[in-house]
């Protein structure tokens, strides 16, 4: 009896050594490929605003435009061509859309809104298929303004410092 216990003891109690040395290795490479590709995948930063579409009587041939208002500390991160990707909650011909527009200028003076900001809607649906869309003013909706890419890394490091 004496024997079995000293058996059993050994087997359980000592894991062998090879095991050790490719547990560890094998953990060591998993932690380094999850880093590596941290490093390499990016992450969009967005800010997003609520929008309404109106017709500009001024634009040449009183083209639509998303008008909202973005809060002072999104006013910093937030310029002049970048896209953003604008999901009406209606569009004529029963369709709902995700779209891409770009900022086409950002208040310098705030409101109590916060500052205004002008996006410039598609005139196609599609770029290339020609189906235009039909907008209309009051068309509401949301955006999300694209204000830059940051690596995963940084995005978890960025999140667990605050």
């Amino acid at each position: 009896m004496a024997g079995l216990a000293k058996e059993l003891d050994e087997v359980i109690g000592r894991p062998p050594h090879w095991l050790i040395r490719w547990g560890n290795s094998v953990l060591l490479i998993v932690i380094g490929l999850m880093v590596g590709i941290s490093c390499l995948v990016r992450y969009p930063v967005k800010e997003a605003i609520s929008v309404r579409v109106i017709r500009e009587q001024e634009a040449a041939g009183g083209g639509y435009f998303g008008f909202g208002y973005c809060r002072p500390v999104q006013w910093t991160r937030i310029r002049q061509g970048q896209p953003v990707i604008l999901r009406l909650d209606e569009l004529t011909g029963g369709r709902s859309g995700v779209l891409r527009g770009t900022v086409d200028h950002i208040s310098d003076k705030v409101s109590d809104s916060g500052y205004y900001v002008k996006i410039r809607l598609p005139t196609v649906l599609v770029p290339g298929s020609g189906e235009r869309i039909s907008y209309k003013d009051g068309f509401s909706g949301k955006a999300e303004i694209l204000v830059r890419q940051q690596r995963l890394i940084d995005r978890f490091f960025h999140q667990t410092g605050n």
